[in-house]
């Protein structure tokens, strides 16, 4: 488990983003949430059209450690572009 314990009681970026989610304002989340389903599907339709599928699916299976790292930071980031529409 990847904890740096920033946040204090164990708690990762990721176990910190979904209890923060639950106490965000409802607008900040869906304008985060839009924000990230448009780079989504940006992303899909580029894999889509380089057929990067496959590199896509292989990358993730080929180093679990830094894919988890990957995602921590991402989830840090996200929590951290809430907070700050919170302010």
């Amino acid at each position: 488990m990847i904890n740096d314990d920033i946040f204090g009681f164990n708690q990762t970026p990721e176990d910190k983003f979904y209890e923060i989610l639950c106490t965000m304002n409802r607008n900040v989340v869906r304008n985060e949430l839009s924000a990230l389903f448009k780079r989504l599907a940006v992303l899909e339709e580029m894999m889509d059209d380089a057929s990067l599928e496959g590199k896509v699916l292989a990358y993730e299976h080929t180093d679990p450690a830094k894919m988890e790292q990957l995602m921590q930071n991402f989830y840090l980031h996200v929590t951290a572009n809430m907070i700050g529409q919170h302010e």
